[in-house]
């Protein structure tokens, strides 16, 4: 058993790691909008657009349930052999896909790269889910900033050279394929057996338990990517690059909701699976006061320096929509507000009863997008993903009261003291 780390240093591992590694993802993007023209950024964001709902799903968000799995019902060798299955048939989905439409070559070739460079990411992160079931942030941290650092230098380099986003993609899977060679190492170093399992009854019965986490991710994903499918259509790939780009400056507040998430995943699952059912709740308002609190510093610093961080970061015709940005970050607060219910909902294992919440933010925000995108362009869109996280937060907020207390109440305390207890274990079979 590894030694407990705090919170506090666990939430600082995350946040470091995450922040070098958005920092290099933030810095292709405004190399590539510096050193390229706004086409060239729309046919990146596109790539992303098509890639991202597809592998979104086949990972069935397999990292959430690995690091709440408190008692241990899975090895490592089950989730590693799911993710390798699902991973593979995503990577064949996606260029079935891009055969099938008849895209334009240079796209197409930036989806391939696109699509390589996601499968080797999606075995990276459950050699993370390992580390993170064990609260070993800082070992995550540590990988993040050298896959941050050397990604954007690959990147660079190869848009420096060419002024081609389908060679730089490529050059940034090249690294990273180097990357999960280094993950494996590591992930062996903590003693785990790092083999991928194939038993049909466990492969079968976890893909059911993750399958729920898989549609909402995909649906959730949906929902971001289908402002962009409108705006494509109605304004063309400049205007869904200087979308892309502006959607990109939320990273700041994106990354520090998300790494104390990270942090605060396996400690809600252990507070929940030993009955300990008062810190659970404490902790939980605690995350809720601390989303809000940042997503509204976010919207305040936004309208106050939104405009001149745009001119410098990527020019001025980014910064001309310094309004669409504010839009953009008025509904990330909200989403801020809500998220750690979705974290506390994910650690109590109840992973079936959000996918009903996501499919009502995809229908609002596509309704939305239909109406608003043709009459406003990329507000219209920045509107669109606004109103589907207000759908999201009156949902959410039902989910407290008939899901998340009830579980949790004094009444549900005493049933826990009378089943027998499962000790939590961190082994790595």
């Amino acid at each position: 058993m590894t030694r407990q780390r705090s919170m506090l240093t666990n939430v600082r591992s995350a946040i470091s790691g995450n922040s070098v590694y958005a920092l290099g993802q933030f810095g292709m993007l405004s190399v590539l909008a510096q050193l390229t023209s706004p086409a060239e950024v729309g046919r990146y964001a596109l790539a992303l657009a098509i890639t991202a709902p597809v592998f979104l799903f086949s990972s069935l968000k397999l990292r959430q349930v690995q690091v709440t799995d408190a008692r241990g019902e899975y090895s490592f060798g089950e989730y590693l052999g799911q993710r390798l299955f699902t991973s593979t048939l995503a990577s064949a989905a996606v260029i079935g896909v891009v055969l099938a439409l008849d895209v334009e070559s240079r796209t197409a070739a930036t989806v391939a790269a696109v699509t390589a460079f996601k499968a080797l990411e999606s075995i990276i992160d459950i050699f993370y889910g390992a580390m993170q079931r064990r609260e070993m942030l800082h070992i995550v941290a540590r990988s993040q900033a050298w896959r941050g650092a050397g990604g954007f230098a690959a990147f660079a380099g190869a848009i420096a050279l060419t002024r081609q986003v389908e060679v730089a993609v490529a050059a940034l899977a090249l690294f990273t394929f180097l990357q999960v060679f280094g993950t494996f190492i590591r992930v062996r170093r903590l003693g785990i057996r790092v083999v991928p399992s194939f038993s049909r009854k466990p492969f079968w019965r976890l893909t059911w338990l993750a399958l729920p986490l898989g549609v909402g991710l995909s649906v959730s994903s949906l929902s971001t990517n289908v402002p962009r499918y409108f705006i494509e259509a109605s304004e063309g790939t400049t205007s869904l690059g200087i979308f892309a780009a502006l959607a990109y400056m939320l990273m700041v507040t994106s990354i520090v909701i998300n790494s104390v998430g990270e942090a605060a995943s396996p400690r809600l699952a252990n507070l929940y699976a030993s009955g300990a059912y008062a810190q659970f709740r404490s902790s939980l308002k605690k995350l809720v006061f601390f989303g809000a609190s940042i997503g509204l510093i976010g919207v305040l610093g936004v309208a106050l320096v939104g405009r001149p961080v745009l001119a410098f970061v990527f020019g001025v015709e980014y910064a001309e929509r310094s309004d669409v940005l504010i839009v953009m970050m008025a509904g990330s607060a909200v989403l801020y507000t809500t998220m750690f219910l979705g974290t506390a909902v994910n650690a109590m294992r109840k992973f079936a009863v959000q996918l009903p919440i996501n499919l009502a933010i995809l229908v609002t925000t596509a309704a939305v997008s239909w109406a608003a995108v043709p009459a406003w362009g990329i507000m219209g869109g920045a509107i669109a993903v606004a109103a589907g996280e207000v759908v999201a937060l009156v949902l959410y907020v039902c989910l407290l009261f008939v899901v998340i207390l009830p579980a949790t109440s004094r009444r549900a305390r005493r049933r826990a003291l009378n089943v027998a207890p499962v000790q939590p274990t961190l082994d790595g079979r």
